[in-house]
């Protein structure tokens, strides 16, 4: 029988993964879900001049990516221990992505 706090961590995973899906969703569908440092870093005048399209897609994506890791990690609590390399291949994946797309959103301007 799992411990109390297991359940907490599977618990707060799936919260996770739920709300992941809910933004990635929100963002795909045209939604302004700008959760990003090259948008909430910038200045007024800045924002203007940003490419919410990119930034939307941005947004989308890593939280599907976002999604998928906290699912894999939570599986892996689950089901099999094996998940836990899907979850490092896919965090690494994550932090990847959002570091090198937002470097591109920057440099696009």
């Amino acid at each position: 029988m799992p411990s109390t706090i297991l359940k907490f961590i599977v618990v707060g995973l799936i919260f996770a993964t739920i709300v992941s899906s809910i933004f990635s969703i929100l963002a795909f569908s045209g939604k302004d879900v700008f959760l990003s440092s090259a948008y909430t870093n910038a200045t007024e005048e800045e924002r203007e001049k940003l490419n919410k399209k990119a930034l939307r897609k941005q947004s989308a994506i890593f939280f599907l990516l976002l999604a998928i890791t906290t699912l894999s990690n939570a599986l892996s609590f689950l089901v099999n221990p094996l998940f836990r390399y899907i979850h490092i291949v896919m965090l690494i994946v994550t932090i990847a992505y959002y570091v090198f797309s937002n470097k591109k959103i920057k440099n696009s301007k």
